[in-house]
């Protein structure tokens, strides 16, 4: 995809909540029916924004069934202490009010394919994104089971739609269970996919296995910024924006996303913290220190690509496809 193509790509659409129950201890799920348009197509993984009164927005996972392209399901988490969009939506989704949305991008993509074992791991509101994906190896038969963590089964969201699934599915609520040894659930049966979404220790758990054991492909979603280590690159470095044909310095302090919006090009972005994926960018040329929580370790080794709000160059000069 050309960086132009992107562009035109990141739109809106308004949606009318049709339902909102809570599922847990301060956790809503909240339905949507599109006001004009149908819903785009969405997959397994799946994200949307949410565009809050002040123009900024909040990434949350579709929870819902990509075969019902009428209804979208969201799952919030009401966070007292966040940033206040989990606090505005839990007060502004009552039946018939619009909202903004994006359309859904996929970091975190499901695929049926790979290995024959597919192994779901979830810590609290994390279970969102996996929903569709455990609804999608059902349909294919695949020899898949879910180990979801949560504070205690009061704040366990969805339990009543996995309850159909049986045995394949094993909860541990911490304040009645041992944590699961996730490791040992992994070695199992190699080969295995493993998915997971959860609090930070969790998935950095399920990546070192992935990158211990050949065996085991990982795959996580983050919504908040990873944490990182102290090579944040270069200070300073010039990239050239090769579809614009633009030649810009990026200084101390400044991301490459503002030089180009200083500089008139037009970016999709959304967070500017790397977590969303919306300003993700062909890399052209030059060594990169990926900084964003989006892309995988596979991903940030071939670097193909980088998120432009955040990360930065490990070399005095960057091409980028924009």
């Amino acid at each position: 995809m050309s960086s132009k193509e992107s562009v035109l790509e990141i739109t809106h659409l308004a949606a009318t909540v049709v339902g909102c129950r809570e599922v847990a201890r301060d956790v809503l799920r909240i339905e949507l029916a599109a006001v004009a348009e149908t819903f785009p197509v969405w997959t397994p993984g799946s994200h949307v924004d949410v565009v809050l009164p002040d123009g900024d927005s909040r990434q949350y996972s579709l929870a819902g069934s990509p075969s019902v392209p009428d209804r979208w399901v969201l799952g919030v988490l009401i966070e007292r202490e966040g940033r206040g969009g989990s606090r505005w939506l839990s007060e502004a989704a009552v039946q018939g009010a619009e909202l903004t949305l994006s359309a859904p991008r996929n970091h975190f993509e499901y695929s049926g394919a790979g290995a024959p074992r597919k192994v779901f791991v979830a810590g609290g509101i994390g279970i969102t994104p996996l929903l569709p994906m455990i609804e999608q190896a059902e349909i294919d038969g695949a020899d898949w089971e879910l180990h979801y963590i949560g504070r205690a089964r009061e704040h366990m969201a969805f339990t009543e739609d996995l309850a159909r699934y049986g045995s394949r599915v094993t909860l541990y609520p911490r304040d009645t269970t041992d944590r699961p040894d996730i490791e040992s659930i992994l070695l199992r049966s190699l080969p295995v996919d493993a998915y997971c979404c959860g609090p930070e220790a969790l998935m950095e758990a399920v990546e070192e296995l992935g990158i211990r054991h050949e065996g085991i492909d990982a795959h996580v979603e983050r919504f908040v910024p990873r944490p990182v280590g102290e090579d944040h690159g270069y200070d300073e470095f010039d990239v050239y924006f090769d579809y614009s044909g633009i030649e810009a310095h990026v200084g101390p302090g400044q991301s490459i996303l503002q030089v180009a919006e200083d500089a008139g090009i037009e970016v999709p972005t959304s967070c500017r913290e790397g977590t969303c994926g919306t300003c993700e960018t062909p890399l052209m040329s030059g060594e990169v220190v990926h900084l964003d929580s989006v892309l995988s370790v596979a991903e940030r080794e071939a670097s193909t690509t980088m998120m432009i709000c955040i990360s930065r160059a490990r070399c005095p000069r960057l091409v980028l496809d924009l």
